[in-house]
């Protein structure tokens, strides 16, 4: 009957860790793409290294909200989402860039308009192969390291420069990694009070008591403490129950009621002016002790 029980209470850690994660994708899907674009029309400022920063920030901050609000502690969530969603925001920055340039070349270059009328992608996908000596996605990325097509660059003034096709492709895929990398470490960043194991609750100090629980003779004294010495702690407290013709000792004990910390037992004696005097101490289990003293207030 156990196992239905933990599983009934772990339903709703589960279903809030479901929804923090499903909540996580979301907003990186959704950043993702707004950064893509925004970034889009900020083309000519595009800087490599610094850009793929900028969105780390920009979408690893709100995912990091998301992270805290729903106290998802798993990190692989987290970065499963951040990583996500900054190459998400890169790929989409490229992709609107390559739509763009793509678009301006069918509607500028001249006699290619008239021929792109049924089938641009095709005409424009064959300029740029004749124009580079590459194929696929190649050509257009050659395009856009030399000569004219660099003025267009999705590498900003970088681009410009021509770089050239080798050096273009290993930008894009370092900014690939670095959005990424980014993202993940604003996210793990700020949200790293939930890595940090959870704080103790406030230790109370402990509030120590002292009580004197018996007044008795010489011999039931000796009588309890025997029983004590044998682990019979009901039975000392029956005999110290029994009535005693004069209080020449004491029984008192220390301990700490809201804890079962270990109490002390004291032997007091009392002098001939009556002043109280500690003769012995020992410890004993906050068991034992409670059972001498249970004992001891139990009345015949």
């Amino acid at each position: 009957m156990g196992a239905p029980v933990a599983a009934h209470e772990d339903g709703p850690e589960l279903v809030r860790f479901a929804r923090g994660a499903a909540v996580m994708l979301l907003v990186a899907l959704l950043l993702g793409a707004l950064m893509g674009l925004a970034f889009t029309r900020l083309q000519a400022i595009y800087v490599p290294l610094v850009t793929p920063f900028v969105i780390g920030f920009a979408v690893g901050l709100p995912i990091a909200g998301v992270r805290m609000h729903f106290d998802v502690r798993p990190r692989l969530p987290a970065i499963c989402a951040a990583a996500f969603g900054g190459l998400l925001a890169f790929a989409m920055y490229q992709l609107l860039v390559y739509v763009q340039i793509t678009g301006f070349l069918a509607d500028n270059l001249p006699g290619l308009l008239e021929r792109a009328v049924a089938r641009p992608d095709r005409e424009v996908q064959a300029f740029l192969e004749g124009q580079t000596g590459h194929e696929g996605l190649l050509a257009y990325l050659a395009f856009v390291s030399e000569g004219m097509g660099a003025e267009l660059s999705p590498l900003g003034f970088v681009g410009r420069r021509e770089p050239g096709l080798g050096v273009t492709l290993a930008l894009l895929v370092v900014d690939a990694v670095a959005a990424a990398g980014a993202t993940v470490f604003f996210t793990l960043l700020r949200s790293r009070p939930l890595d940090l194991p959870p704080e103790p609750p406030p230790v109370r100090p402990g509030r120590r008591v002292r009580e004197v629980i018996a007044r008795t003779d010489t011999g039931t004294l000796l009588a309890a403490l025997q029983s004590m010495e044998r682990g019979d702690y009901e039975a000392a407290g029956r005999v110290l129950r029994n009535p005693s013709a004069e209080d020449r000792h004491a029984l008192a004990v220390i301990h700490d009621p809201d804890t079962d910390a270990d109490w002390t037992l004291e032997v007091i004696d009392f002098e001939a002016d009556g002043s109280p005097r500690v003769r012995s101490r020992r410890q004993l289990s906050s068991w034992d002790g409670q059972a001498l003293w249970d004992e001891l207030r139990v009345r015949g």
